[in-house]
């Protein structure tokens, strides 16, 4: 839980006034049919209990007695026990108290005799339609002139200069500097600065003006100082204060790369907290998204969320499977097995969706589905060389496990563009040489072999006719159609088709990494010898 500094003297929000009336109207059963006439009654036992301008500390003061003799007073009628829960509910409030966006209303409660505080998100049980969520509050800022945490109540220091009352809020500092210059305004209200948030970074740690007697003709003239730039400054303020201020928020607004926490969707997978950056693909039946721990070292990750819970004994093969290549002991599998997702981590249970994370690799962020629409005329077929040799020296070693990938596609295939490597993604049509497809996809027939989806069993010549048509797609080609591209060179033109299986897999080659030297040697042929042919990613 989390720990809150002294907050007796400490002003309730506007919010938290209209639910402590609300509160006072539900506990103590004032009739439903004049809801601002209650509203009336409520705020005069309030301020008749707990003052007109209440504080956090007033809440736990008034006795049973103090508010019986206010009741009396009103004229309504009160059971006493509902007298003693309002009091005992008074004393929960804090910072961190709920309040329901719909309704207005506490989340607290007493059931059964126990005293209860909903979750921030739950829906609130008193109007139904609404979620409880905590009203932000600043706790303890930063006195601008030394530094020092204060509460944010605290108008002026007086300590500091004697004699001297050197305003600290934002509505003193106004008054105080008379002028603040308009474009500096409109930064502050686009970062989410206070004004004396930024003079206290402006001042204390940039030392953007040397005296506090300065500070009104900064705030004047700040967008046209000659040694600092006023944005600048309100950006790494926005940080500075998300940094020093306390509040009652289980987060900071601004992550440790310094990006902001809002730019993210939260999701909860095993009972932790992950943040999405974005979606990144969509399958048959999954959702790709990139994301991220939320921790001061936070790793980043690609999860994998399948769109229905039946589908869950496609995800438990795709992690048999790639816990099968991560324990491999087949030559090469130190170098090959980085060119397969890595798993952090997965979840499959009946009542969530089933979610596998894979450590992400930063230079890989393009599928050649990316790069056939950035390039809808075809890429350039020494692009499309660097590609295919990539992926057959991963598929023969995909093969020396004897297992077959089954689902060479565009959208799979995961490239590392500036350093020629490439990854090979979703595993969870692969099987062991001898069994039979047990799904395909049906928007992506035209890369899969008719033979194959007749039921034939599965050797390596399906992944390395599957990934042909990949180069034929990624050339311009039409793999429905059979058709090769006029790029094609001459000496690739009169064996790709054969190598493709369209007429039977009977044609292909079936051993990758003989392929792989066919295309090296045909390459040489045409092009010379090997030579680094940069892709540009987006154009």
């Amino acid at each position: 839980m989390q720990t809150l500094p002294d907050i007796r003297t400490l002003p309730l929000p506007s919010k938290f006034t209209t639910a402590l009336l609300k509160l006072a109207i539900r506990t103590l059963e004032m009739a439903e049919s004049n809801e601002t006439g209650n509203l009336l009654v409520a705020a005069r036992l309030c301020t008749a209990t707990v003052g007109s301008r209440t504080t956090f500390g007033q809440l736990s003061i008034p006795s049973i007695s103090d508010w019986n003799n206010a009741i009396m007073i009103e004229g309504i009628a009160a059971p006493s026990v509902r007298i003693h829960e309002l009091v005992d509910l008074l004393k929960m409030i804090d910072p961190t108290t709920p309040v329901c966006d719909a309704c207005g209303e506490f989340a607290i409660n007493q059931i059964g005799g126990k005293f209860m505080s909903l979750a921030p998100s739950e829906v609130c049980p008193f109007c139904l339609t609404g979620h409880v969520h905590i009203v932000p509050m600043i706790l303890r800022t930063v006195n601008w002139v030394t530094g020092e945490l204060v509460a944010p109540n605290i108008e002026y220091d007086s300590r500091s200069h004697v004699g001297v009352g050197i305003p600290l809020t934002d509505e003193a500092i106004m008054d105080w500097a008379k002028e603040i210059h308009p474009s500096l305004t409109k930064s502050l209200e686009k970062y989410g600065v206070s004004i004396h948030g930024f003079l206290a970074y402006a001042f204390l740690y940039a030392h953007a003006f040397s005296s506090i007697e300065e500070a009104p003709e900064f705030l004047a003239h700040a967008p046209f100082h000659s040694t600092v730039n006023a944005t600048d400054l309100a950006v790494k303020a926005a940080w500075f204060m998300d940094d020093r201020e306390i509040t009652n928020l289980p987060h900071k607004k601004f992550l440790s790369d310094g990006r902001r926490r809002d730019e993210f969707q939260p999701v909860v997978i095993g009972g932790r907290l992950y943040l999405i950056d974005r979606h990144i693909g969509t399958g048959d039946k999954s959702d790709v998204f990139l994301a991220r721990t939320d921790d001061e070292t936070p790793e980043r990750l690609v999860l994998k969320r399948l769109r229905e819970t039946a589908d869950g004994d496609l995800h438990d093969h795709e992690i048999d499977v790639l816990n099968r290549l991560a324990k491999s002991v087949v030559r090469g599998s130190v170098h090959f097995s980085q060119f397969v997702p890595q798993i952090a981590f997965s979840q499959n249970s009946k009542t969530e969706k089933p979610v596998i994370a894979f450590r992400e690799r930063g230079t890989f962020h393009f599928t050649v589905a990316d790069v056939m629409r950035e390039y809808p005329e075809g890429a350039d077929f020494k692009t499309a060389v660097w590609i295919w040799k990539r992926m057959l020296m991963i598929l023969d070693w995909v093969h020396a496990n004897r297992l077959v990938h089954g689902a060479i596609l565009p959208d799979h295939i995961l490239l590392d563009v500036p350093n020629h490597n490439a990854r090979l993604l979703d595993w969870g049509y692969a099987e062991l040489f001898g069994g039979s497809l047990k799904a395909f996809s049906e928007s992506n027939r035209a890369f899969y072999p008719a033979e194959v989806l007749g039921g034939s069993p599965l050797d390596p010549r399906l992944d390395i006719a599957m990934m042909t048509r990949c180069v034929i797609a990624l050339l311009g080609g039409d793999p429905v159609r059979k058709i090769l591209p006029s790029s094609v060179p001459d000496a690739f033109r009169v064996w790709m088709l054969e190598e493709a299986g369209y007429d039977s897999l009977r044609t292909v080659c079936d051993n990758a990494y003989a392929l792989h030297e066919r295309v090296s040697a045909t390459a040489k042929q045409v092009y010379g010898p090997p030579s680094f042919h940069a892709l540009s990613m987006p154009r």
